[in-house]
């Protein structure tokens, strides 16, 4: 990878990855850096900068089509933004409804996307609900 980050949010294929978001605790205080890496199947090469930097981002999609959610900005702050990725940059899309991080997402940009779980504020204070990304409609909470 061309940058050195951890808790970075990954998906795509094999063959056509993206990894975004993360966070390195170098030069300190740690950062959130906005990079995106794009992966070909043999090299990584950078891609578009997030909008919002953050680590632990919910993520889905393709390399030319993804999704990134919630996401820690803060050891108590929780992001409730939504960025979509063209494979060249990133654009704002629908909020979340309940900010979060650390949460299992998946779906795609066309068909639409689930985002579960996650904390919110604090890793003590778990989320159980579900958010639903349809494409061009507000977000929804599943119960």
């Amino acid at each position: 990878m061309v940058d050195r980050l951890t808790r970075r949010t990954g998906f795509g294929t094999q063959n056509a990855a993206l990894a975004t978001g993360g966070f390195t605790s170098s030069p300190s205080p740690f950062s959130h850096p906005l990079c995106t890496e794009e992966y070909n199947g043999t090299a990584w090469s950078a891609g578009g900068n997030l909008i919002q930097g953050g680590c632990d981002l919910g993520g889905a999609g393709t390399q030319n089509a993804a999704l990134a959610f919630g996401g820690a900005g803060s050891p108590v702050n929780r992001s409730s933004c939504t960025e979509k990725y063209n494979g060249t940059s990133w654009s704002t899309d629908q909020s979340l409804i309940t900010g979060r991080c650390a949460a299992s997402s998946q779906g795609n940009t066309t068909g639409g996307a689930l985002v579960a779980a996650g904390c919110s504020t604090s890793l003590s204070k778990l989320l159980l609900c579900t958010e639903e990304y349809i494409l061009n409609i507000t977000s929804s909470i599943i119960t």
